[in-house]
């Protein structure tokens, strides 16, 4: 009598698709010996999920679309260490020898220049400060502001001379234009000269740099990121494509900027013999020159950033250009105190270079570029 065909054996565990689920084995699996009755169960990792936004990598991490890095708000602070473009002065202190027709004056033969040309140019100390938010969950619109500031720079020139026998010669050059319509000629005013007066003489130039720029972000293209929590329970592949990310966005905004520089030039000199009709014997003179300059940028911007990074390294780097117009302001003063040996001082409006002619304030209007580039690694 024939007998039913014996039931297939239970399929191992781990190796799939060589049994047929409730039916007779194939032919070609009756070759595939049944497993020992002490044979462990074999448990092979389960495959990592690769749907398209990452959801059921891990629970803690359900919107893995989101653009990264993680946050919806940020801020920043750095220390700054820049160099700035030297300012060129013309020569404002000299030291002449009291042999030359016109001691101190500039082309004479012993004349000397001791403040002027080219200054500043040193490394100044400052900070940036920035901050933003994401304005939707998504994290492709948002907004930033910035502000940075150089700390003021200095720099100060003294020089002075007792009038004693030997005593170098100090003195103030100048381009002097006689109102006759005569060719002008170089000159000088005498601050210290042996045997005629003791003078000292101090110069202070002082420049600050500051700026701020409020900006919309608009991401352009991103990857998706999620917390770092989900590469403690999931395969590689899957860690590695939440454990980092990168991002490119649009930026357009404002920009102010603003740059303030001064010049001031202080004379103090004590004629031990009348220096003309102006400066008698006896007589202190004190002499004042300042110059100061206000430099305001306003204008729109637009520019790239892009910010790659993987666990706890970054890079970012951004490009901005900002085309607007600078408010140039710039105001004159001088003054001349004369304080006779015996009696009230006298004030006299205007200096050596700040004449009533000149002193005031002045502005106007230029059309101005202010690129940016920027790099950060951290």
């Amino acid at each position: 009598m024939a007998q039913a065909p014996s039931p297939a054996p239970a399929p191992p565990a781990g190796v799939p698709g060589l049994y047929m689920d409730g039916g007779t084995a194939p032919a070609q699996a009756t070759a595939v010996p049944s497993a020992a009755p002490d044979a462990q169960p074999i448990n092979a990792p389960p495959a990592c999920p690769t749907p398209a936004i990452l959801e059921d990598c891990n629970p803690c991490c359900p919107k893995r679309s989101v653009c990264g890095p993680p946050g919806r708000f940020w801020f920043s602070a750095e220390y700054l260490y820049w160099w700035t473009k030297d300012s060129r002065l013309p020569p404002l202190v000299t030291r002449g020898s009291p042999t030359d027709a016109i001691p101190g004056a500039i082309g004479q033969p012993g004349t000397q220049g001791l403040f002027g040309g080219d200054t500043g140019g040193e490394g100044q100390s400052g900070a940036r400060f920035d901050a933003g938010f994401w304005l939707n969950e998504c994290q492709t619109i948002g907004f930033e502001a910035g502000y940075f500031f150089l700390g003021s720079q200095s720099n100060s020139f003294v020089a002075s001379g007792s009038g004693a026998p030997g005593s170098p010669v100090i003195a103030r050059p100048f381009l002097n234009i006689p109102p006759t319509g005569a060719a002008p000629f170089q000159n000088s005013e005498l601050v210290a000269f042996p045997g005629v007066a003791a003078g000292t003489i101090s110069v202070q130039n002082t420049s600050r740099l500051q700026g701020a720029a409020p900006n919309a972000l608009f991401n352009l293209c991103c990857s998706g990121s999620c917390c770092n929590s989900c590469c403690d329970s999931c395969c590689d592949s899957c860690c590695n494509s939440c454990c980092g990310g990168w991002r490119f966005d649009l930026i357009g905004g404002f920009r102010w900027m603003e740059l303030n520089e001064s010049v001031t030039v202080t004379e103090n000199i004590d004629p031990s013999s009348s220096l003309g009709s102006s400066f008698p014997a006896g007589t202190h003179v004190a002499v004042t020159d300042q110059f100061s300059t206000q430099n305001d940028f306003y204008g729109p911007q637009i520019g790239v950033q892009g910010e790659w990074w993987r666990d706890r390294f970054f890079v970012n780097a951004r490009a901005l250009v900002a085309i607007g117009t600078t408010h140039q302001h710039v105001t004159i003063n001088g003054t001349t105190v004369f304080t006779p040996a015996a009696g009230a001082p006298t004030v006299a409006s205007g200096g050596l270079l700040a004449l009533p002619s000149n002193i005031g304030s002045y502005s106007r209007d230029e059309f101005s570029v202010i690129p940016e580039v920027g790099i950060n690694v951290g």
